[in-house]
């Protein structure tokens, strides 16, 4: 299990026990004890469906759960994407996809998290560094939270990361207007965005 974490462990406004990041989350095969544990009862499953293929759950765990799928899908990205967009390194163009071209993803993300009545949730992608740091970059963002704790949160996975990768996507936010001008861009409602920061907050 890798980079698994409290959303509130570098970011104190954020609620604690409520949303945990990680990678896959191979264990909740083998023991069903761990779910308990951390009182997961959804799981956002941030891969695309070959990588879900590859290694997926158990039956027992997903009649246990609320398990959503939200891909985040490096390997289809449309053509107006590929014809203005795809420069750079694989993991540049990666970024910048996530941030342009998954926003029906990211839709769906926040208002699992939203709707969400009891219990932890769990979001990850493969490793829980790119796109599931992009997401808690913008759960960051969304509680105004100082950039250095959202530089911190997102470092803290130690695996390839750096600033300058996160910065692609933070660029894009940025030239949208910030993050709630982004998130309704994402078709999130201007009511939604405001429950789901107080959802968020740590009051």
């Amino acid at each position: 299990m890798r980079n698994f974490r409290d959303a509130s462990k570098f970011n104190f406004n954020f609620k604690k026990g409520l949303v945990y990041r990680g990678s896959i989350f191979d264990f909740l095969r083998e023991d069903y004890k761990l779910l308990k544990e951390f009182n997961v009862k959804t799981i956002i499953d941030l891969r695309a469906d070959r990588e879900v293929e590859a290694i997926f759950y158990s039956e027992k765990v997903l009649s246990r759960i609320n398990y959503i799928k939200a891909h985040f899908d490096p390997w289809n990205q449309p053509e107006w994407f590929q014809e203005k967009h795809s420069k750079g390194s694989n993991h540049e163009i990666a970024y910048r996809f996530f941030a342009m071209g998954c926003k029906n993803a990211l839709k769906k993300v926040f208002e699992t998290i939203l709707e969400h009545e009891s219990g932890t949730i769990a979001i990850h992608c493969h490793a829980g560094k790119d796109r599931t740091g992009i997401i808690f970059s913008m759960l960051h963002l969304l509680l105004e939270s100082p950039i250095e704790n959202l530089y911190t949160d997102y470092l803290a996975s130690e695996m390839d990361v750096s600033k300058e990768k996160l910065n692609i996507a933070l660029d894009i936010i940025e030239k949208e207007g910030g993050i709630q001008s982004y998130l309704l861009s994402c078709g999130l409602r201007e009511d939604q965005i405001i429950k789901l920061k107080h959802k968020l907050l740590n009051e």
